[in-house]
């Protein structure tokens, strides 16, 4: 494995070299090397439809990056910055999402199966911890696959999950104020002690949920008039 996290301000050319010596790192090719790219600025680049299973991108920023069609299942991007990213239809199982920023992001038809969300704790340099708080505030989740995903505490407010698949899926203490959830599979979810004020959950399938100690002010449940049963 090769550290290749020294190169911290990245152009589309190195990102496409690391690319190519991942890709061979997964095939057990002998010279291929594994995506070591923590830390590294590589906002706006384009990672799409390649294979970055298991690569390490822990701390990059990664704003406005482009990762349609790509599979980060397992990759490891813990404290990374997704503002502004597209990742439609990316894949995302059982990713360490812990601590990642992805205000107005578009995760369309994403799957992240079993993902871990939640908080992250950082070392702050000065022999403490820096602890980091996921955020989707106004991300467009529409259609994704976060069944079993842990999103205990995540910021969510105005975030869209319409017909997401959130089937087991850990969301107790986030924030999802206002958020769409028309459609949604909450089967067996857990949003216990969640915030969902004001969010609009027409038509989504809460059987079993758990919202003990939920927030619930002004919500909309029930059936949804816009569309057939």
């Amino acid at each position: 494995m090769t550290d290749t996290s020294t190169l911290t301000a990245w152009k589309q050319a190195d990102l496409d070299q690391a690319q190519l010596a991942h890709g061979r790192f997964l095939a057990g090719l002998p010279d291929g090397r594994r995506a070591v790219l923590t830390g590294a600025v590589l906002a706006g680049l384009d990672f799409s439809n390649h294979d970055w299973r298991d690569a390490d991108l822990r701390d990059c920023d990664l704003a406005r990056a482009k990762l349609d069609g790509a599979d980060f299942s397992g990759a490891r991007l813990s404290g990374a910055c997704l503002d502004g990213a597209s990742l439609v239809g990316t894949a995302l199982d059982a990713a360490d999402l812990r601590g990642v920023t992805m205000k107005q992001a578009r995760l369309v038809a994403c799957r992240a199966r079993a993902a871990d969300f939640r908080d992250y704790a950082r070392p702050d340099g000065h022999g403490g911890f820096q602890t980091l708080t996921t955020s989707l505030e106004g991300a467009d989740l529409a259609g994704a696959d976060l069944a079993r995903a842990r999103l205990a505490g995540v910021k969510a407010s105005g975030a869209v999950l319409d017909d997401a698949d959130l089937s087991g899926a850990r969301f107790n203490r986030a924030e999802l104020d206002g958020a769409s959830l028309r459609g949604a599979r909450l089967a067996g979810s857990d949003l216990a002690s969640a915030r969902l004020n004001r969010a609009d959950c027409r038509g989504a399938d809460e059987n079993r949920a758990r919202v003990d100690m939920a927030e619930t002010r002004d919500w909309q449940t029930g059936p949804d008039p816009d569309r057939r049963p």
